[in-house]
């Protein structure tokens, strides 16, 4: 039945029964979200498969809500944008968390979902702009929707990667935005309060649980190395972190300010020292080298360092291949590095290749040390392959050009399964997706973990 433009406008009442259902159906999605894997696609579509379902279990539920006519399905939008606001909470939980549902993947689904409250968010106002007696602008239900949209588009907007990769400090201030439109949201429909006071009062734990072990990781700085390229290797101790190879962590340094920024930790757990290799990208970054780089006197034992995690965990349990080939492009190197020393150290591994893609010699610089003492430490098992990509090699050591990742794994194949990791572009990890999933075989499996850190 088409829906018709309502005889009498007014403030509508609110499907109450209808909010309910789509907060708990949304919310019962989580676990598919979390932990299952449809193994049956392709590695690089299970994601947005998740996604897809995610999606438009979404689109049923505003279509199909009892309405009979257009502002009650704009009612209907709003409701289910605000449904999915537990989920959204409880993904971001870094302390009380399952040991399965890893934050660096749980990321990925609270993104999407921000994006499709937005939506449905934009949806659930302009169904009501063409109504003629729609309620003025100045009630406070109306200004605290307006302020809540407005602290929605712009937190949105940039949590765009283009700012989450590049001006990281925007991207992480303006998230607290969300306050604006959470209170807004539920100021506007005093229902919202209620189904998002618990997850709230979750993450309002969850963040202060967190406070209290972060201060206990205070940490004690042992050395800073100023690499190429803008590249600063930050090397400390701390008796209370303990953490897994390809981990990262958030770290504060007052030095710089109150900011909290994520970075990979590039040591393995069997190292003395604890290592993180921080390349100057955005402003956080930048002005971190600049002052560690001009302040030649700098006092190590001044300058106090905090760390939240570690997070993070790989979808392939490389200890249980004795083949393993590691894909890198740039300083897209660091979780690999962590993962190259573990398994050398700690497993029966029989053979593991590194296939490294950079533009300079010099950027090498950033990891040769390692490298060297670990090839030199593990002959005949780890395997280096370093590519130029920029211009031709000085060195009989460096492979010129891009490496060609179909031709690798299809001369992996052979009796046994290879567990396979990546960090690098997004074509990169798609040229090893789709090489692994092209040359697996029964005998041969290619097991795939992609390193995308993606905050």
């Amino acid at each position: 039945m088409a829906l018709e433009p309502p005889a009498t406008t007014g403030v509508l009442p609110v499907n109450t029964p209808g909010a309910w259902i789509a907060t708990i159906t949304l919310l019962s999605l989580l676990p598919i979200l979390i932990y299952t894997e449809p193994t049956f696609l392709p590695p690089r579509y299970r994601t947005p498969a998740k996604l897809m379902l995610y999606g438009s279990v979404n689109v049923i539920l505003v279509a199909c809500l009892p309405q009979t006519n257009i502002l009650e399905f704009g009612v209907n939008a709003g409701l289910v944008a605000t449904g999915n606001l537990p989920g959204l909470l409880l993904l971001v939980l870094r302390k009380m968390r399952t040991p399965k549902q890893d934050f660096a993947s749980t990321i990925v689904y609270h993104r999407w979902i921000g994006r499709i409250i937005t939506g449905l968010s934009l949806l659930h106002g302009l169904t009501f702009l063409g109504d003629p007696n729609r309620p003025s602008a100045k009630t406070t239900s109306l200004i605290a929707a307006n302020i809540a949209f407005a602290a929605l588009v712009v937190l949105t907007t940039f949590s765009h990667s283009i700012f989450r990769r590049k001006q990281f400090e925007l991207f992480y201030y303006t998230h607290f935005l969300y306050l604006f439109y959470i209170i807004g949201a539920a100021v506007h429909q005093p229902l919202i309060a209620i189904y998002i006071a618990p997850p709230m009062a979750l993450y309002m734990a969850d963040k202060l649980y967190g406070k209290y072990m972060t201060y206990r990781n205070a940490a004690i700085v042992r050395d800073i190395l100023i690499l190429p390229h803008n590249v600063i290797r930050l090397t400390f101790s701390c008796a209370t972190f303990k953490y897994k190879a390809g981990q990262f962590a958030w770290f504060q340094f007052p030095h710089i300010g109150a900011q909290w920024h994520p970075f990979t930790i590039s040591s393995y757990p069997q190292d003395k020292y604890i290592t993180i290799n921080i390349k100057g990208l955005g402003g956080y970054t930048k002005k971190f080298i600049e002052m560690v780089g001009s302040d030649k006197a700098l006092n190590l034992a001044e300058f106090p360092i905090f760390i939240d995690g570690p997070y993070g965990a790989t979808s392939v349990d490389f200890r249980q291949h004795s083949h393993v080939v590691l894909f890198a492009g740039g300083i897209g190197i660091t979780p690999l590095i962590s993962q190259i020393g573990d398994l050398l150290e700690s497993s029966a591994l029989k053979e593991i290749r590194l296939i490294w893609a950079i533009q300079e010699e010099d950027q090498y610089e950033w990891f040769s040390e390692e490298l060297v003492r670990l090839h030199a430490k593990h002959q005949g098992k780890l395997i280096l392959e370093v590519y130029l990509t920029r211009r031709a090699p000085s060195a009989e050591f460096f492979l010129a050009g891009r490496p060609k990742i179909d031709n690798i794994i299809r001369g992996l194949v052979r009796s046994g399964h290879w567990g396979v990791g990546v960090c690098g572009s997004d074509s990169l990890m798609a040229d090893v997706n789709y090489a692994a999933y092209k040359h697996s075989t029964k005998e041969c499996k290619f097991y795939v973990h992609n390193e995308t850190f993606t905050l």
